[in-house]
């Protein structure tokens, strides 16, 4: 299924024969419209709303803290599933905004229960794409506080190779991927200031490994990046979750 959503192929379900095997995802995505930059489908502190599937585009989870300050959670890519993490609390304890033209689907929880209910392959494939958030969720604390600029920079650029990789043609190991967030965005992601994040793309570029230039990314040296941010690719590797394969 080529024509596949970035929601299908991130939960496995592209990789199946039976061609019914994306209907359960559409009850999810019957609400699409375009999101403009700057948007917040999800607030903290307020009453929960609707879940969304962004199909499309980059978006920005954070918390703030008093005084206005925000700490960056995550970037949703396409085939993410945004506002499911407090999916049963009543007030949202995060936020979500668009950062650039997006196009995304609103569903209810109630929606999405009474899918689940009638279609537990669907259940299973969206605590499946779940859990790949959260495991890049896991590893976001863990650049802020024990890895150095230049680390942290270079595991966020292979974790997006990958993160692309599961809602879509996987990018090629030495090469490119489209790369839409400004230098003072990325610096907002990875808790950088303005001087380090000058200099550490610089410095990556020199030594022959990355290029980041024009909102795009090239690979030059993928191992080499890999041994110098440190990186383990298993937490994000693309395998089918056995529980659906139980299911068949």
């Amino acid at each position: 299924m080529s024509d596949a959503s970035p929601l299908v192929r991130k939960s496995g379900a592209s990789s199946r024969s039976r061609e019914t095997s994306a209907s359960p995802y559409l009850g999810l995505q019957r609400r699409g419209r375009r999101a403009a930059v700057g948007e917040t489908p999800l607030r903290e502190g307020r009453p929960r709303g609707d879940c969304y599937v962004l199909e499309k585009g980059r978006a920005l989870t954070y918390k703030t803290v008093v005084g206005g300050h925000r700490q960056v959670i995550g970037i949703a890519l396409p085939g993410d599933l945004l506002g499911m993490r407090g999916f049963l609390l009543s007030v949202a304890d995060h936020s979500i905004t668009i950062l650039t033209e997006a196009r995304i689907s609103a569903f209810t929880p109630r929606e999405s229960t009474a899918l689940i209910q009638k279609m537990p392959r669907l259940g299973i494939a969206i605590l499946w794409s779940i859990s790949r958030d959260e495991a890049i969720g896991v590893e976001h604390p863990l650049s802020l506080g024990r890895r150095t600029a230049l680390e942290r920079t270079t595991h966020f650029l292979i974790e997006t190779q990958s993160h692309l990789g599961l809602s879509g043609p996987a990018p090629a190991d030495d090469g490119g991927y489209a790369f839409p967030l400004t230098q003072e965005q990325l610096a907002d992601v990875l808790s950088l200031s303005a001087i380090q994040m000058n200099r550490t793309p610089r410095g990556l570029r020199e030594q022959g490994l990355v290029t980041v230039a024009a909102r795009q990314v090239e690979i030059h040296d993928l191992e080499a990046l890999r041994r110098l941010a440190g990186y383990t690719r298993g937490y994000l590797a693309q395998d089918d979750p056995l529980s659906l394969r139980h299911l068949d």
